[in-house]
């Protein structure tokens, strides 16, 4: 699984291009979806630690089944 965090910081790097004008917006998102993980945008601090946060209450909640 791929968990992805977009991180987009308007004031080093313009507000040109914007979060959802960021080419890598689409293959990040495909990886994740492809792989059964989630890709996560955040603009500030605060929402990047909900990310963080988010992926580990996730990861905290899966197990592994095997069959011999």
């Amino acid at each position: 699984m791929l968990y992805s965090i977009l991180f987009y910081d308007s004031a080093a790097y313009g507000s040109v291009y914007g979060p959802a004008g960021y080419s890598g917006t689409a293959v990040l998102s495909k990886m994740a979806q492809q792989t059964g993980g989630r890709m996560f945008r955040a603009d500030n601090d605060q929402e990047l630690r909900l990310a963080f946060d988010e992926i580990s209450r996730e990861l905290r909640t899966l197990y592994s089944l095997g069959y011999s």
